[in-house]
């Protein structure tokens, strides 16, 4: 049986920062895949799921990243040259009003 791990995102810091989530939930999640492979070990077919759900979990929080910036600056759809100008223009935007 393989030896439990610890979890690394716990207590404070700026590895809870909001930039740092995505990364904070990957390795989180990796936890739980670690403890949960475990009990799929001898179920093969669940096993193989189970490993594609983990290989596919960078992939499908960055769509939901991109989801979620689309949506906080009113676009229907992520755009990263668009992206990239309006997050610049809102971080100055902050910066001068002094806002967080």
């Amino acid at each position: 049986m393989q030896q439990s791990q610890f979890q690394p995102w716990t207590g404070g810091g700026k590895h809870f920062s909001f930039f740092n989530q995505p990364a904070a939930a990957e390795a989180n999640f990796h936890m739980f895949y670690s403890a949960v492979r475990l009990l799929l070990a001898e179920d093969t077919g669940a096993l193989k799921q189970f490993d594609e759900i983990r290989r596919g979990f960078k992939e499908e929080m960055q769509n939901q990243i991109q989801t979620m910036w689309a949506a906080k600056l009113g676009l229907t759809e992520y755009d990263p040259k668009l992206f990239t100008i309006l997050f610049k223009k809102l971080l100055q935007l902050m910066i001068h009003s002094e806002l967080d």
